[in-house]
């Protein structure tokens, strides 16, 4: 009897295995997972442009590299450009150098809060995710181009972190217990 309950058991769960391989995902589904994703990376380069005080958003580890503003200002730009290319249309007021003319804080946040609102605006209506676009110079899907989006925020999330970290700050999500609660 546990011999054929055990095999039933296995049964069911290569047969739920195999529904599951066998469901292809669909646009929805896929913009689901992008949006749930790029939702929770957006606030964190948002918790992380909070916590950096406004004097300093021109701090740059080293010369070499682009300051706190600048690379929220080049994540906001590579929104609207990736966002534009899967069917947002580009703001009016957009300027065509944005990494070099946004450097206040409430500015750059607010530019970054509406580049993110293009991309979910993108992926509100992603359309045929197999399209081919010209990205980079190269053709991709619009699949492919979605999953750059959120490539390229996690990548400025951990750059955004080390910045943080180097000037002494702690990002909001990784304050102690006792921390959190007395801020709360």
């Amino acid at each position: 009897m546990t011999s054929r309950l055990s095999f039933t058991v296995r049964l069911v769960g290569c047969l739920a295995l195999t529904a599951l391989v066998a469901t292809p995902l669909t646009a929805e589904g896929f913009a689901s997972d992008f949006k749930t994703d790029f939702e929770r990376t957006s606030n964190k380069l948002l918790d992380l442009a909070e916590v950096v005080p406004a004097e300093e958003f021109d701090h740059r580890p080293t010369v070499e590299v682009r300051s706190v503003a600048q690379s929220l200002m080049h994540v906001a730009n590579a929104n609207f450009w990736l966002a534009s290319m899967l069917g947002t249309e580009r703001p009016d007021d957009l300027p065509t150098n944005l990494e070099e003319v946004v450097h206040e804080k409430e500015e750059v946040i607010t530019w970054l809060r509406r580049s993110q609102a293009a991309v979910m605006q993108a992926a509100d209506a992603p359309g045929d995710l197999d399209r081919q676009l010209e990205v980079f110079g190269q053709q991709r899907s619009a699949r492919s181009t979605f999953m750059i989006l959120s490539a390229h925020s996690h990548e400025h999330v951990g750059q955004l972190i080390a910045y943080v970290r180097g000037m002494g700050l702690v990002p909001p999500w990784s304050q102690p217990a006792d921390d959190a609660a007395a801020d709360g």
